[in-house]
């Protein structure tokens, strides 16, 4: 069944006498945002989500005109996207391989605009903290020693991933977060990818100091991984924020046990599962 999601379909027949005075309300199922339209006998206008676009009227005596609104209000551009197809399920991810909790508990993911059932993902439990921890401090070493050239590679090869599933990891965030898809579109996701190439342009530059203090003594600074990084990821920019706390520890030779917010998960489990 094709949606349209990332933008709105608007359809209208009014005639020049009836313009001035009609005005149409819809509002898209999925991401639960409102869109307005109102006919004048020069124009129509479209506001959706606070973004206004002006259209002039192909035939002014019979007004029969269909407008589809996508996120990129400045190029006014047009997508038409199948529902985003999610696992029906998603595990754990610990030491490279998708692992159910320990106790089997699951939680399920809501669209907050219309209450529907996304997906469902595991619940940590202690014991599966501390599996991730274990894996994470087993990883350390041989990720520590990879070559800076190396890493930054990696980190280029995520930009690139999130960049040609940018709409899917868009759309996923809009349905699960439920703020809006020009949001997502044009600034959680683009950003993620921005951060990872950012910080792997950053591992090429990263360097110590040497210091003569005196005749006799040097000081060398060295800058070296710590070891393993928690991170906690809050609900309001899911994928965002786990990109700015990923790209730069990963950068830096460290693992990492990240906890996406038990709210909003999807777009985060998305992105690992695209990037294994």
């Amino acid at each position: 069944k094709q949606l349209i999601l990332i933008f709105f379909f608007l359809v209208c027949y009014a005639s020049n006498e009836q313009a001035s005075a009609q005005n149409f309300m819809y509002k898209e199922r999925t991401t639960g945002a409102h869109a307005s339209l109102s006919l004048t006998e020069n124009g129509i206008s479209l506001n959706v989500m606070g973004g206004i676009l002006n259209f002039e009227l192909k035939d002014p005596n019979y007004a029969k005109d269909i407008f589809l609104y996508q996120c990129f209000l400045q190029r006014k551009e047009v997508i038409l996207m199948n529902k985003v197809a999610l696992q029906e399920k998603y595990d754990l991810f610990i030491g490279g391989q998708w692992v159910p909790s320990s106790d089997g508990v699951y939680s399920d993911a809501h669209n907050p605009a219309t209450g529907e059932k996304l997906a469902s993902f595991a619940e940590a439990t202690k014991e599966d903290v501390d599996a991730a921890v274990k894996a994470a401090h087993k990883a350390f070493p041989s990720w520590a020693a990879v070559e800076p050239v190396e890493r930054q590679n990696i980190l280029l090869k995520i930009a690139d991933i999130i960049d040609a599933n940018k709409e899917r990891l868009a759309l996923i965030e809009t349905m699960d977060n439920g703020k809006p898809i020009r949001e997502t579109s044009t600034v959680d996701i683009p950003l993620g990818a921005d951060h990872f190439r950012y910080f792997a342009g950053a591992v090429r530059i990263e360097e110590g100091s040497a210091k003569i203090l005196d005749g006799n003594n040097l000081s060398l600074i060295l800058r070296e991984p710590i070891g393993v990084v928690g991170q906690v990821v809050p609900w309001n920019f899911p994928f965002l924020m786990a990109c700015w706390k990923l790209a730069p520890a990963l950068a830096a030779g460290d693992t990492i046990v990240l906890k996406p917010s038990s709210h909003t998960s999807l777009s985060v489990l998305e992105l690992v599962r695209l990037i294994q």
